[in-house]
C-alpha cells in the first residue's frame, strides 16, 4: 500500500483492483452472460453527470442521452 493506512488496518482487509478504467455499457445477454463494450473516445474524455436511456427518434432503437460538463445554474 502506499502508506495511507496501517498495515495493521489493512491485514485482514478486502483488497480490490479496477481492471476496466473506460466509461462502459453492459448488456444483459441472458443466462448469466453479459457484455462489456467501452462508449466512444468522445464520452470518455468528459464526465457523464446523467444518463437517460429512451426512445428519442423514431428508429426503434433504444437511445443513450448522456449529460457532461453540466455547469449547474452558474451566476
Amino acid at each position: 500500500m502506499c502508506g495511507v493506512f496501517a498495515k495493521s488496518y489493512i491485514k485482514h482487509g478486502l483488497i480490490l483492483k479496477g481492471n476496466n478504467m473506460n466509461f462502459s455499457y453492459i448488456e444483459n445477454l441472458g443466462e448469466g452472460d453479459f457484455k462489456i463494450t467501452s462508449l466512444p473516445i468522445q464520452v470518455q474524455t468528459v464526465p457523464i453527470f446523467g444518463m437517460s436511456v429512451k426512445y428519442f427518434n423514431d428508429d426503434g432503437n433504444l437511445d443513450v442521452l448522456m449529460v457532461g460538463n453540466d455547469f449547474g445554474n452558474e451566476v
